[in-house]
C-alpha cells in the first residue's frame, strides 16, 4: 500500500527537523530490525536518515541483534562507516564459518572486537553521551521474556549488551551472560516496533529488514531448528517463541496497512526493503546491491521524492582509519590494559577467554623487525597496515630459525593482499602456505625485502615470496641472494603469482 505523504509520523519528523527541537509533547521512537546480515538493509536506511538530517529527531532508538548495532552507529553519526562493516568485515570466515561446529559457526567476540574497536571504530563517547537513549533488546531465559537494556555506564556495558542481543542460539553455542543468561533479543519479540510501543512511544518509524509478503510459520523447517535449540536451553522458551512468530506474521500485514491508513496513537510507519538478503549472506556484491535499494527506499519516503526522477548511486569517500586497539589486543609496548574489571561484563563463561591472547601480545604491523629465532605466534592479530589477515599467524605454533625473519603474528592471511606496503593483485599469501625453515618472513607484497610466503614451497634454504606478477602469471624467477637468506631460486605455481627469492 502506498504511503501517505501526510502520514503523522512523517509530519512529526519534518516539524522537528524544521524547528530544531523535540518540544512537541510527542514521544517518537526509531525501531531498527536486525536479523544477522539482513542488518545491512536497515543500516542503509539509517544512512538515508542521516543524510537527510534526521539524526537528532528521535526520543529513543530501539533494536535487537544487528539492528541494535546499527542504532549505536547511527547515534554516533557514523552510519556510512558501519554499513561497510557488513561487506568488508562480516563476510570473512573469521566471523562466520560452517566448519566451526564445536565452538559455534558465528564468532561474535571476533566481530565485536574487530568492527567496534579496530576496522570501524565506534565513537563510544558519542553514543553514551547522546540525549537519545539506545535501547538494546535481549532475551532472558530465567524467566523467559524480552528485556530492554539502556543507560550504559561505559563501553564495556554497551558491548556486553550488544553481544547478548546478537547471540543467536543456532550458530552460537550456549548463552551469553548479561546479568543472567540471555540470547538474541529478537527471539521472543521479532519486530522491534513492539519495543518502542511498549516503552510509551506515540510515533514510531520502523526500519524492516524483510521484504513485504507472507511470513513463515512456527513449524517451518528453519523455525523447527530454532525451537529445537531453544528447548535445550530452556523448555519454557518454545511456547513463547512460537507465539512470537505467529504475532510477527500479523505485524507485517498491520505495518503495511498503517502506511496508507494510519490509526493511532501509536502511529506506525514502516520502511520495508525492496530487495532482501538471507540472514547469513556472505557475498559482498549482493549485500551492496541490496543496501543500495534500501537506501533509495528510505530516501524516497522521507524526502517525499517520488517517481523516476532520480536514482541512488554508490559513492566512494575517503575516511581516516585510526589505529584503534581492542580491549583484548593491546600492543605489549603500551601500558597494560587492566583496570581491575572484567574485560566484558556481559561475557559467557564458556566462550574463549576475554583477556589477552595466549600468544604474543605484540602484534606485527607492517614492516615489522626481524628477530632471529622468533616464533610465529598462532592466532595473533595484525595491526592495521599489516598484510596478514587479523587472527591468522605465520603458521600455527611454528618456530623460525635464526635465518628466518618472520615477525610474530605477521603471517599470510586468507587471500590477503598488500596493504600500504603491499603489492597489487596476485601478491599476498594464501591459506595453508608458509615459509619453512630458512625462509624470509614479513609479507610486503611486491617481492621486497622480507617478503612473506605465497603459495610457494618453503623448504629449508628456499624462499617463496610474492612476485610482481598478477593472477595467472608464470612460474618463479631467479631472484637475488640476500644476506642470511636461502637459495636463489624461488618456486611458483603454474597459475599463481610469479615469485622470486630475495
Amino acid at each position: 500500500m502506498a504511503v501517505r505523504l501526510d502520514h503523522p509520523v512523517l509530519a512529526v519528523l519534518r516539524d522537528r527537523l524544521a524547528r530544531g527541537d523535540r518540544a512537541d509533547g510527542w514521544r517518537v521512537g526509531l525501531a531498527i530490525q536486525g536479523g544477522g546480515m539482513r542488518g545491512v538493509l536497515s543500516g542503509a536506511m539509517l544512512t538515508a536518515l542521516e543524510d537527510l538530517g534526521f539524526g537528532a529527531v528521535f526520543d529513543g532508538v530501539y533494536g535487537a541483534s544487528s539492528g541494535a548495532l546499527n542504532g549505536a552507529y547511527f547515534l554516533s553519526g557514523g552510519s556510512w562507516r558501519n554499513l561497510a562493516a557488513y561487506y568488508d568485515d562480516l563476510t570473512r570466515p573469521e566471523f562466520l564459518s560452517p566448519w566451526r561446529l564445536r565452538s559455534g559457526a558465528m564468532d561474535l567476540d571476533w566481530a565485536l572486537d574487530e568492527v567496534l574497536y579496530r576496522s570501524k571504530p565506534l565513537d563510544f563517547a558519542a553514543v553514551l553521551g547522546s540525549d537519545t537513549p539506545l535501547h538494546v533488546a535481549v532475551t532472558r531465559l530465567d524467566p523467559p521474556g524480552t528485556e530492554l537494556r539502556h543507560g550504559f555506564a561505559d563501553d564495556r556495558e554497551l558491548v556486553g549488551a550488544l553481544r547478548a542481543s546478537a547471540w543467536l542460539p543456532v550458530v552460537s553455542r550456549g548463552t551469553a551472560d548479561c546479568g543472567g543468561r540471555a540470547v538474541d533479543g529478537a527471539m521472543l519479540t521479532v519486530h522491534p516496533y513492539r519495543l518502542a510501543v511498549r516503552d510509551g512511544c506515540t510515533h514510531v518509524l520502523s526500519l524492516s529488514t524483510r521484504r513485504p509478503g507472507p511470513v513463515t510459520g512456527p513449524y517451518a523447517p528453519a523455525e523447527l531448528a530454532v525451537t529445537a535449540v531453544l528447548r535445550l536451553l530452556g523448555p519454557g522458551l518454545v511456547g513463547p517463541r512460537r507465539r512470537a512468530v505467529r504475532e510477527y506474521g500479523g505485524d507485517v500485514a498491520m505495518l503495511a496497512e498503517q502506511a496508507g491508513r494510519p490509526t493511532g496513537p501509536p502511529y506506525l510507519l514502516d520502511v520495508a526493503p525492496p530487495v532482501g538478503v538471507p540472514p547469513f549472506e556472505r557475498s559482498s556484491a549482493r549485500l551492496i546491491v541490496a543496501a543500495r535499494h534500501s537506501y533509495e527506499a528510505a530516501f524516497r519516503l522521507l524526502s517525499g521524492r517520488t517517481g523516476d526522477g532520480f536514482v541512488t548511486v554508490p559513492r566512494f569517500t575517503p575516511v581516516d582509519r585510526p589505529i584503534a586497539y581492542s580491549r583484548r589486543t593491546v600492543p605489549a609496548a603500551d601500558p597494560p590494559y587492566d583496570d581491575g574489571r572484567p574485560a566484558i561484563p556481559c561475557a559467557t563463561g564458556t566462550s574463549a577467554a576475554n583477556g589477552p591472547p595466549a600468544t604474543s601480545a605484540r602484534n606485527a604491523g607492517s614492516a615489522s623487525n626481524k628477530t632471529p629465532g622468533s616464533g610465529a605466534a598462532s592466532r595473533s592479530v595484525g595491526r592495521p597496515g599489516s598484510n596478514g589477515a587479523p587472527g591468522i599467524g605465520a603458521g600455527s605454533a611454528s618456530t623460525n630459525t635464526p635465518e628466518s625473519g618472520a615477525a610474530p603474528g605477521n603471517g599470510s592471511g586468507p587471500a590477503s593482499s598488500g596493504g600500504p606496503e603491499g603489492g597489487g593483485p596476485g601478491s599476498g599469501g594464501t591459506t595453508g602456505s608458509g615459509a619453512g625453515p630458512g625462509s624470509s618472513g614479513e609479507p610486503q607484497g611486491d617481492g621486497g625485502r622480507g617478503s612473506g610466503a605465497a603459495t610457494g614451497f618453503g623448504g629449508p634454504g628456499r624462499v617463496a615470496t610474492p612476485g610482481n606478477g598478477g593472477p595467472g602469471s608464470g612460474t618463479g624467477t631467479v631472484g637475488r641472494r640476500g644476506a642470511g637468506d636461502g637459495a636463489e631460486t624461488g618456486e611458483g605455481q603454474p597459475d599463481g603469482a610469479a615469485v622470486e627469492a630475495s
